[in-house]
């Protein structure tokens, strides 16, 4: 499974490039086009992608583009050129678990 993060975000690469094992939750239908209530976990092994590689975002700028919006916001786009700089981060996932709502009982 194939996640995206900031170089903006380095304390957070590093410690993924320092120790590796990681959980992911989806718990939240905000920034997707899930319809399920269900909370899900991933758990396993991560590895990030070359922090210099500028063009991995550009080769998947239609993902991008079809969770966040658009990339080029105007004036702003300077500031935010480290934010925009994603880069990979492959998980290996060992372990699945699912809830059928946010309160993770059963």
């Amino acid at each position: 499974m194939t996640v995206t993060s900031s170089i903006g975000m380095w304390r957070k690469l590093a410690r993924i490039q320092a120790s590796p094992r990681i959980a992911l939750a989806y718990h939240t239908r905000a920034h997707g086009f899930a319809r399920g209530q269900h909370y899900v976990l991933l758990q396993g092994s991560a590895s990030v992608g070359p922090l210099e590689d500028r063009t991995w975002i550009d080769r998947h700028r239609d993902h991008w583009e079809r969770f966040l919006g658009p990339r080029d916001v105007g004036l702003w786009e300077p500031l935010l050129r480290a934010y925009h700089w994603r880069i990979p981060v492959e998980l290996e996932v060992g372990r699945a678990a699912a809830w059928p709502d946010l309160a993770c009982r059963g």
